[in-house]
């Protein structure tokens, strides 16, 4: 939740819907955002989504967790995120 209202985003569920876009009052796209997710890999995914949305470069840390799953998730990220030519840099994980 914290990585949304820093990136300037709004969030609203409903029953069928989950909205997720720039908060009232705001225009133009998403900003930049810096989230530490050492503690909640699981995060990554959702989290580089929302990067991809957000004007500028965003850093996700804790990044170096990602190789330690059942896969490098981190590598994973970079290689399908890049299909859609999103850009990740690995900073501070193994290979």
């Amino acid at each position: 939740m914290q990585a949304l209202r820093d990136s300037g985003a709004s969030l609203t569920i409903r029953e069928d819907v989950i909205d997720i876009g720039p908060a009232a009052g705001r225009s133009g796209r998403l900003q930049a955002f810096h989230f530490d997710a050492t503690d909640c890999p699981d995060l990554f995914p959702p989290l580089v989504a929302l990067a991809a949305q957000a004007e500028g470069t965003s850093v996700i840390a804790g990044v170096s967790r990602l190789a330690h799953k059942e896969s490098n998730r981190g590598l994973t990220l970079q290689e399908e995120f890049g299909k859609m030519e999103v850009t990740i840099d690995l900073v501070g994980i193994k290979c």
